[in-house]
Order: structure tokens, then C-alpha cells, then sequence
């Protein structure tokens, strides 16, 4: 009896874990639903490079293509049309060092293309040690958040021990009063 309750918690656990990794994926833009797309020539520049970016689009398309900080902030935007199976080129010059995103968005804000990640680095410092990587300053220390959070996982896992401890509960019960 307790390995056919088991078995079907293992069971379970099999149906609900593919849900909770896949319902993130499911919840992110196809690539069919944008018109255009945005491609850099390289994501990550060293500060006072030109960044070259270009914009193509499956049907004709008149919109803005807007630079923002981490904040949020407007640092750069331009109104470009471009034309069905054509390709607009747009370059940034003089960003600060930091991340920026890249975006097309029609008159109403509504996204184009799905947006570009650019990391500006700063110019090499005095005492570079010859090779081509820039020399970064130590940042404050704080990591990237990244991927998606455990916290579904946890409380499905918890789920689960609690639901085998109740069936080792019944379990001893049954057998003491039989």
C-alpha cells in the first residue's frame, strides 16, 4: 500500500514539474509576433566605441528606435521607417559605461521587435597589462540577478513532503488498528 502511494506521488511530482519549468518559457514573446528585428553588431562595446545597429523589418514599419539606461532614462532615440524586406542602419556614439536597451516601438509604444541588451565597458585604465581586455574597476559587488526563481520548485517539493508524511501517518495508523 505505502509503495502504490509513493509511487503515485513520484507520479505527481512528474506531471507538475514540467508545468512549473516550462509556464516562464510560455509566458515570453514568440518570435512571429514582431514585425521587425533588431541586431548589434557586437553586445558589449568598450566606452567611446560606435555601436552599429541595425533594424529589419517583414513589412514596411514607421517607428522610433529608443536607447535606454538602466534607469529606465531615454538616452538616445531616433524615428526611422523602414521599408518590407528592408534593413535600417542606426549608430550610437558617447554612451557612459553601463547596460542599455535597444527598442523599436510604433506612434502608440507598442514594441516592433523584441529589444537588444548592450554592455558598455569602461576605457581601459592606466596600468592595462598589455592585452586586448579592457582593465575594469571593481564594480560594488553585487551579482547579476539572473534565470528564474526556485521558489515553485521549493513548493512543490514541500507539497510532496507533506503529502508523504501524511501517508505515513495513515499508513501507521491503519496498521495499529488492524
Amino acid at each position: 500500500m505505502l509503495r502504490r502511494i509513493i509511487a503515485a506521488a513520484f507520479a505527481l511530482a512528474a506531471l507538475i514539474m514540467p508545468v512549473g519549468a516550462t509556464s516562464a518559457v510560455a509566458d515570453q514573446y514568440g518570435p512571429d509576433e514582431f514585425p521587425c528585428t533588431i541586431e548589434l553588431q557586437d553586445g558589449v562595446v568598450t566606452e567611446g566605441e560606435t555601436v552599429h545597429v541595425e533594424v529589419w523589418c517583414a513589412i514596411a514599419s514607421t517607428g522610433t528606435i529608443v536607447v535606454t539606461d538602466e534607469d529606465g532614462d531615454v538616452v538616445d532615440s531616433e524615428e526611422v521607417t523602414v521599408g518590407a524586406g528592408e534593413t535600417v542602419m542606426f549608430t550610437i556614439t558617447d554612451l557612459p559605461p553601463g547596460d542599455y536597451t535597444i527598442s523599436f516601438c510604433d506612434a502608440d509604444g507598442e514594441e516592433l521587435a523584441e529589444s537588444a541588451s548592450l554592455t558598455v565597458l569602461p576605457a581601459a585604465v592606466p596600468g592595462d597589462d598589455g592585452d586586448d581586455d579592457p582593465v575594469v574597476p571593481d564594480d560594488d559587488g553585487d551579482l547579476a540577478a539572473t534565470g528564474p526563481t526556485s521558489l515553485p520548485y521549493l513548493a512543490t517539493a514541500g507539497a510532496l513532503l507533506l503529502a508523504g508524511i501524511a501517508a505515513l501517518v495513515v499508513t501507521r495508523r491503519a496498521r495499529s488498528q488492524a
